[in-house]
């Protein structure tokens, strides 16, 4: 506070004036410090950091805000995971001892929507068998915010490969109704479902199952002819295509005199098969085995021998 003296003087008294004046109040300056993670996801703890400064004085209050949220905190430092989806405009402010407030200090925050978890499959069962061509596929519907699912459907063209013969998307839906013409008998598909909300799409589930019909007829072996002699050492073993659904065939060579497998290969949809060099070897007798297999199992084996050279 300061004081300017002024005096009066007469021959009878001596008057004195005083001019009080107030000192001006610096206000003081709020900084955030750091707000992280930044970007965050909906239901993910958000932490806050900020301080401030006084030049003459000191800090006693603490003000955060969010553009969307509102009110947030009277703390210098705080986590919250109750913040909305969108771009928030963060404002912090502090308080002098003086009563006077800073300017706000601002930063930005996105909330971002989070992905749909994955549906719940529910039938058919995994790896069910004699399922109709025309089966209604289910799922539980995912927690949180879902706009809708997408279904696909694989059929296994062999143990290796499979095509897209259904890719459909649904609404906010837990069932899907394959229409006829889609599935064949006596084969194996797999079924897949996602959930998709404005964040993009969930973690896909996915099951398997076959289709009720026949298992493959026996496979006609061609060559070498039952009982071959002087077979080389890396011959091909070939047989008729099995007639009806086929996802792939099986071959086997087993040393007659013992027993012992020494080959096992499964196949694509082929018709033939070359040994490698180093399963055979010279002046031994072979068994070699051949089955079909398709949604509904294995058929029944083919079998011949030979004699190597």
């Amino acid at each position: 506070m300061l004081a300017q003296k002024s005096e009066y003087s007469s021959s009878s008294s001596s008057i004195r004036f005083f001019t009080v004046s107030q000192a001006q109040n610096n206000p003081p300056s709020a900084y955030i410090d750091s707000i992280s993670p930044s970007p965050a996801t909906q239901g993910q703890s958000v932490s806050f950091q900020g301080h401030g400064s006084d030049s003459d004085g000191s800090i006693v209050a603490y003000n955060w805000r969010s553009s969307i949220n509102g009110q947030l905190s009277t703390l210098s430092s705080f986590s919250t995971s109750g913040l909305s989806v969108g771009a928030h405009t963060i404002y912090f402010k502090v308080q002098d001892n003086s009563g006077s407030w800073s300017t706000e200090a601002t930063a930005t925050l996105t909330i971002n929507l989070p992905l749909p978890p994955p549906p719940s499959l529910v039938s058919p069962a995994q790896g069910a068998t004699g399922v109709g061509l025309t089966p209604t596929l289910s799922w539980n519907a995912v927690s949180g915010s879902c706009d809708g699912y997408t279904v696909r459907i694989l059929r296994l063209v062999d143990f290796w490969t499979v095509e897209a013969v259904v890719h459909v998307d649904l609404g906010v839906v837990t069932s899907y109704s394959v229409p006829s013409g889609k599935l064949a008998s006596a084969t194996t598909y797999v079924w897949v479902v996602w959930a998709h909300n404005g964040a993009g799409f969930s973690p896909y589930s996915t099951r398997y199952f076959s289709t009720a019909g026949s298992a493959p007829s026996t496979p006609s072996l061609v060559s070498p002819a039952d009982g071959a002699t002087g077979v080389g050492l890396t011959p091909t073993l070939s047989w008729s295509a099995v007639s009806g659904p086929c996802d792939g065939y099986a071959a086997r060579i087993i040393e007659a005199s013992t027993g012992s497998a020494v080959l096992h290969v499964n196949l694509r949809v082929v018709t033939s098969y070359t040994v490698p060099s180093g399963k055979l070897v010279s002046s031994k007798t072979y068994i070699w085995v051949v089955w079909a297999h398709n949604g509904a199992g294995w058929s029944p084996y083919s079998t011949r021998t030979f004699t190597t050279a």
